[in-house]
C-alpha cells in the first residue's frame, strides 16, 4: 500500500478571537491540525496556553507543538482537553525518555523536535519510545519565515537512520519545496502561513497534500 503523506494546518496565535476564526476556517477540510504553544521560555513569543485554550470548542483532532522551557506543566490540562500528539524540544526536557513515557501512558502520542544544526545522535535513546521524530525548517516562534535547507539533510539523516519512525518538518513549508522535502524523506509536514494566511486555506492545503504526495 502506497504511504500517504500528510499536511497538518498550523496555528500560531495569542488572541482567542483569531484562533476560534482560523479553526472555523480549517474545520471543513483539515483531517488534523496542529496548535503550536509558546509561554516566552523556550522560544520568544507567546500563544493561547492550554488554560486559554480549554475555553475553546477544538472539533478537529489535534497536536500541540509545545515550544516551552517546561513541557510537562501542560502535560495534564493537554491530555484533558483531547490532545492527540504532543511534541517537545529535545532540549526542553532532561529525562526525554521518562517524560515519553508518562505521555504514552496517557494515550497520547509522543514527538521529539529538533534545530536542523541539531546533531540526530541526541534522538538516538528515544527511537524506540517516539512515535515522531520533528524537524524545524525555521527558528522556532514564528510564522512566515524562510526554509532552512539544512533541514533536508537532517530529514535525509533521520530517515535513513530510524526509517520505522514518522518524520514531520515545521516551519517554512511552501509549495515550491514541499516536494524536495518529501524527497528526503518526511512523512508529515505542518504548514502554518502559506495555508492559514492564504486567500484560499482549503485550494492552498489541497495543492500541497498533491505535491506532497506526487513524488
Amino acid at each position: 500500500m502506497e504511504k500517504i503523506r500528510e499536511v497538518l494546518p498550523a496555528i500560531l496565535t495569542s488572541s482567542a478571537r483569531v484562533f476560534r476564526l482560523t479553526l472555523e476556517k480549517l474545520a471543513p477540510f483539515a483531517p488534523f491540525v496542529q496548535i503550536d504553544i509558546l509561554d516566552n521560555t523556550l522560544a520568544e513569543g507567546r500563544t493561547l496556553l492550554p488554560l486559554a485554550l480549554k475555553r475553546e470548542l477544538i472539533s478537529l483532532p489535534w497536536e500541540a507543538h509545545l515550544m516551552v522551557a517546561r513541557p510537562q506543566k501542560y502535560m495534564k490540562d493537554l491530555a484533558a482537553m483531547g490532545c492527540k500528539r504532543i511534541i517537545f524540544h529535545v532540549q526542553a526536557v532532561a529525562d526525554g525518555f521518562e517524560f515519553i513515557q508518562d505521555i504514552r501512558r496517557r494515550n497520547i502520542e509522543a514527538g521529539i523536535a529538533m534545530n536542523p544544526e541539531d546533531p540526530i545522535v541526541e534522538l538516538a535513546g528515544y527511537s524506540q519510545i517516539a512515535n515522531t521524530f520533528m524537524v524545524m525548517g525555521v527558528v522556532p516562534g514564528k510564522q512566515g519565515q524562510r526554509f532552512n535547507p539544512k533541514a533536508l539533510a537532517t530529514v535525509a539523516a533521520l530517515k535513513k537512520r530510524y526509517p520505522g519512525i514518522v518524520v514531520s518538518v515545521d516551519g517554512g513549508v511552501r509549495k515550491t519545496n514541499i516536494q524536495a522535502i518529501a524527497r528526503a524523506g518526511a512523512d508529515r509536514f505542518a504548514v502554518g502561513s502559506a495555508i492559514t494566511g492564504s486567500p484560499n486555506a482549503q485550494s492552498a492545503y489541497e495543492k500541497l497534500y498533491t505535491l506532497a504526495n506526487s513524488v
